[in-house]
């Protein structure tokens, strides 16, 4: 009985050292050292492209646990922060930026799209980096339009434990920013640093245009319309031989092209003035795009040198335009812009098309900016048209009146130019008085939302001056051609005169011919009163 107990004691014994050894062996396995490097994979790339993940936070862990504050900005990130005015107080509080960001995609957004922004202009340097390339399958030579196609990936090794924003360089694809924290996981208690991985997201090179920095506005003929249209630069391997990329752009009849005023920049963090015949050729006679469709025919189109603009993220091209004196009110003038670029890139007639506005095209794959997809940019104007009238008997048309029209608020007077057919437009030089044509009726058209004083300056012939003013109001609230006072683009109204005897205005000069004749008409009666008044003593 002695020796089953020995052995019971015995075995317990041995069982509790195991159990003990193997908690040992367990916590040994599961604990971090503070110097334990981290590894990040990226997938959904493109074979062959390249990747840098910059250092953004340090983790503050030591002997297998965090310290208080657990992490860190790293001080470049720091010194940006307390001198950007929207972001200053996470500065020196990752916690509240930590709350703030939880669950709030647009900020986190904004946020991230501003540092990017600051590092890819040198705002931010010095930070530590990592570079590697994407491997796989599908790439160059096969473009991967999809993402389910996109199956090549790229590791970083060897990191410190911290945060890291990695850019994809380059690629067929536009490919946006990613975030990967790099640092110890907490794992049944103890912590782990596991190998991390994301998928990044990334969408074909697209185009945009915006006119007087929206996406439609109201323009006068006068006016001076600035458009500026924005285009993202894929990235073609150092071994590729068809590398051309083109900006176009197709304006309405009725846009009237600028051409000196075209300009063109390269966008990577801050713009850069490119050089014409350096950077790029520009045609603005016989403009076509470099293939054959519906719009091949162009106003003008920009052939770029490609290994002259590839360390650019963007082109930007702005440019002015203005109205002809063959538009009518409340009918939309549009442009569209064309990227035209080398889809496969060993073969050069292989060409993808990105375009503004898709006429309600919904295709996710041909829709090339997602806050306007139906819609081209486009800009209205508008008119009045004054019919002149008997007072009497409004049946009765009166040409020969003239008009001078103003802003309300100024009192400026507007200039205009008349057209063969006898209609008005606002100019910058011209004449201040428009006649009313042999119909009785004076056309005024180009102008913008605006309160306006009309005012007779002639009257017809054999009729009174009109003494009164019209305040008229030209809005168009929705921007779509269609006035909010009207149903089309246009107000029309009558302006009425009449004949005979008409009192005249205080103050005017027929007020001073009046008193005068009332006058002398006075000092006949008081003359003749006296000559009466004699002859009678004479009697």
């Amino acid at each position: 009985m002695k020796e089953k107990t020995k052995l019971f004691k015995m075995i317990a014994s041995i069982v509790c050292i195991m159990i003990v050894l193997t908690m040992f062996s367990t916590y040994s396995f599961a604990s971090v050292a503070d110097d334990a490097k981290a590894t990040i994979t990226i997938n959904k790339l493109e074979q062959g492209i390249n990747l840098t993940a910059y250092k953004i936070t340090t983790a503050n862990f030591h002997d297998n646990q965090f310290a208080e504050p657990q992490f860190a900005w790293v001080e470049q990130v720091k010194t940006w922060l307390e001198s950007n005015e929207t972001y200053k107080i996470y500065a020196s509080d990752i916690e509240k930026f930590d709350e703030d960001m939880e669950d709030n995609a647009a900020n986190t957004k904004a946020f991230y799209s501003a540092l990017t922004e600051a590092i890819k202009s040198g705002d931010i340097t010095g930070l530590t980096t990592k570079e590697t390339t994407a491997s796989g399958t599908l790439g160059y030579g096969g473009y991967p339009e999809k993402d389910e196609q996109l199956t090549a990936t790229a590791t970083f090794s060897d990191l410190e434990m911290g945060s890291y924003l990695i850019f994809v360089n380059g690629g067929y694809r536009v490919y946006e920013p990613v975030i990967v924290n790099a640092y110890p996981q907490a794992s049944g208690g103890d912590y782990t640093l596991p190998a991390f991985s994301a998928d990044v997201k990334s969408s074909t090179p697209t185009i945009s245009k915006t006119v007087n920095g929206a996406h439609k506005d109201s323009v006068s003929t006068k006016d001076v319309i600035n458009y500026e249209i924005t285009a993202d630069v894929p990235t073609y391997l150092p071994n590729t031989t068809a590398k051309a990329y083109y900006i176009s752009d197709k304006l309405d009849s009725g846009l009237v092209l600028n051409k000196d005023s075209i300009k063109v920049y390269g966008k990577s963090g801050t713009e850069t003035l490119l050089t014409k015949d350096t950077h790029y050729t520009l045609t603005t006679e016989n403009a076509q795009r470099p293939v054959a469709d519906a719009n091949q025919n162009v106003t003008f189109s920009i052939n770029f040198n490609y290994d002259q603009i590839s360390q650019y993220d963007q082109i930007i091209v702005r440019y002015e335009a203005g109205l002809d004196t063959t538009v009518q009110p409340g009918t939309g003038y549009s442009n569209k812009a064309f990227l035209d670029y080398n889809n496969d890139p060993y073969v050069d007639t292989s060409f993808n098309t990105q375009e503004t506005g898709t006429d309600g095209d919904t295709d996710p794959d041909k829709v090339p900016d997602p806050d306007r997809p139906d819609e081209d940019v486009t800009v209205y104007t508008y008119g009045m048209e004054v019919t002149k009238v008997d007072k009497a008997n409004t049946q009765t048309k009166l040409p020969g009146a003239e008009f001078a029209l103003s802003i309300k608020d100024s009192g400026t007077k507007l200039k205009f130019t008349k057209t063969a057919d006898g209609t008005y437009y606002l100019s910058n030089d011209g004449v201040e008085n428009m006649a009313v044509g042999a119909d009785g009726v004076l056309r005024i058209y180009g102008l913008d939302e605006e309160i306006y004083t009309l005012e007779e300056t002639k009257a017809p012939n054999g009729y009174n001056l009109a003494s009164e003013k019209k305040d008229i109001t030209i809005a168009d609230k929705n921007l779509d051609g269609v006035l909010d006072s009207d149903t089309n683009g246009v107000t029309e109204f009558e302006f009425t005169n009449s004949q005979g005897f008409q009192l005249p205005v205080t103050g005017g000069i027929g007020t001073t011919i009046f008193v005068a004749c009332g006058i002398v008409f006075l000092g006949i009666g008081i003359g003749l009163m006296f000559v009466a008044i004699k002859k009678r003593n004479v009697k």
